[in-house]
């Protein structure tokens, strides 16, 4: 994965901080760590967690030269 990269989270877990079901959002660097951010959502995820699975889906820079 990689900054600006458009990625597809999908958490298992119920208990875990965030809802579980599907997150949509860019691969950003955030105070040194790795997140996926939705701007529209105005929420920002971790991109490695024990309990999430990731799959690339796009590259912002790709969909923006459209």
């Amino acid at each position: 994965m990689y900054a600006g990269e458009i990625v597809k989270q999908k958490e298992t877990e119920l208990w875990f901080p965030y809802r579980a079901g599907t997150f949509i959002g860019e691969v950003r660097i955030l105070e040194g760590s790795w997140y996926i951010v939705n701007e529209k959502k105005k929420e920002a995820r971790p991109l490695f967690t024990k309990t999430a699975t990731n799959k690339m889906i796009g590259d912002i820079i790709k969909i923006l030269s459209y």
